[in-house]
């Protein structure tokens, strides 16, 4: 007897899988490139997606090339003639309803758009809603929390909101002092070191204790005493997390950290609390 043969799933028909290679569609996963997939699309959306891309502008052919890269995606849109070409990543969506990023590019490259102006447009809203020097409230930190340890350096805290949970991101920038000799500190400043420690859950008040003049310990016995289930206790002010980058001035610094709240998705639209 003939074994019957497994009908394949919806959209990945013969047809569609040979019509999708000999289109000028490519993936470039960590690995290898494959002619003719996209990400997250069956041979059949692959065909009726580049149907709906039109000619340049010029009169030249399309051609899609999509990238993958530790978990990051982005396509881009190629004009083989003239060269005109777009590119949008999964960062690019917050503003256009979750649309994907092949949907973007696809968009912007039928409205005729060249990337120089999308940039432009999009630096425009970044500079709308970034975060400024005055966003960010630095407060002086001591080993501790105990003032009688001497400043060590700054802090400040950044917070927003997502799925009912409170995230921060915490800045910190260490002062190193300068070695008259191998572990005889100076009183001169020669570094700025700029660290990030992200809370994902936070509970409890949106900032640490204030800064006691008492003892360290007996102020974690009173803690303790309390059993506080806030996050940010007194004795995770020591904890800076992650080392960033060192700087030659506190400016430096400071900008550092501004820059990269950025990249934390933190800004103006974002931020429930500056601390």
């Amino acid at each position: 007897m003939r074994k019957n043969t497994p009908k394949p799933f919806p959209g990945y028909e013969k047809e569609y899988v040979e019509k999708a290679k000999e289109l000028d569609v490519y993936y470039d996963g960590n690995f290898s490139t494959i002619k003719g997939h996209m990400n997250g699309k069956s041979p059949k959306e692959v065909v009726e997606y580049f149907k709906r891309i039109k000619k340049c502008t010029c009169g030249g052919d399309p051609t899609v090339r999509q990238w993958e890269c530790m978990g990051d995606f982005g396509t881009i849109i190629t004009c083989k003639s003239c060269g005109r070409r777009v590119e949008q990543t999964i960062y690019d969506r917050a503003d256009c309803n979750d649309l994907t990023d092949a949907e973007l590019a696809l968009q912007k490259w039928n409205a005729g758009m060249t990337q120089a102006e999308i940039d432009r447009i999009s630096e425009e809203k970044w500079e709308k809603k970034r975060l400024h020097e005055e966003d960010l409230h630095w407060k002086p930190l001591y080993p501790n929390n105990y003032i009688r340890n001497g400043q060590e350096g700054l802090y400040c805290m950044v917070f927003s909101k997502s799925e009912n949970k409170i995230y921060c991101c915490k800045w910190t920038i260490l002062f190193q002092m300068k070695e008259k000799e191998p572990l005889f500190e100076t009183s001169e400043i020669e570094a700025y070191i700029l660290f990030m420690k992200r809370y994902f859950d936070v509970k409890g008040p949106l900032k640490y204790p204030l800064p006691y003049s008492e003892s360290f310990y007996g102020e974690l016995f009173r803690e303790q005493k309390k059993k506080t289930s806030r996050t940010l206790v007194a004795s995770d002010v020591n904890d800076y997390g992650d080392f960033e980058r060192a700087y030659k001035t506190l400016e430096e610094a400071k900008q550092g950290a501004l820059h990269r709240c950025g990249c934390q998705g933190l800004n103006r639209e974002t931020v429930i609390k500056k601390s």
